[in-house]
């Protein structure tokens, strides 16, 4: 068994996804940055734009940067875009490491169908 993790900063001008990236992928993270709306629309409509490719493949969304959930400034109808992905979503912190552990072995428990 061979484990490729890929690490896409996003989709703008300068680096596109494309389909093709998903081809064969088991399971992914969207990593969100709770203090940046914006990386949060770009995640939704990323999420919107495969929706054909990603629809039997598991993934978890990453509410990152939970150490300092007081400087979040995503607001509600973005949050209501996310529920409706019907994505699970963690709080995580890269920096503190907080959860980070436990997305993994979601996301492992999901791929395998557990």
């Amino acid at each position: 068994l061979t484990l490729v993790i890929w690490d896409l900063h996003g989709d703008d001008v300068y680096q596109r996804v494309k389909a093709s990236y998903l081809r064969g992928m088991a399971g992914y993270f969207l990593v969100l940055d709770c203090t940046r709306p914006q990386t949060v629309e770009v995640a939704l409509d990323l999420v919107e734009k495969f929706a054909a490719n990603l629809k039997d493949v598991p993934g978890l969304v990453l509410l990152n940067k939970a150490d300092i959930k007081e400087q979040w400034i995503v607001d509600d109808p973005i949050l209501t875009r996310l529920e409706n992905t019907g994505l699970e979503t963690l709080e995580t912190s890269a920096k503190t490491g907080e959860r980070v552990e436990e997305a993994f072995e979601r996301i492992s428990q999901k791929m395998l169908g557990a």
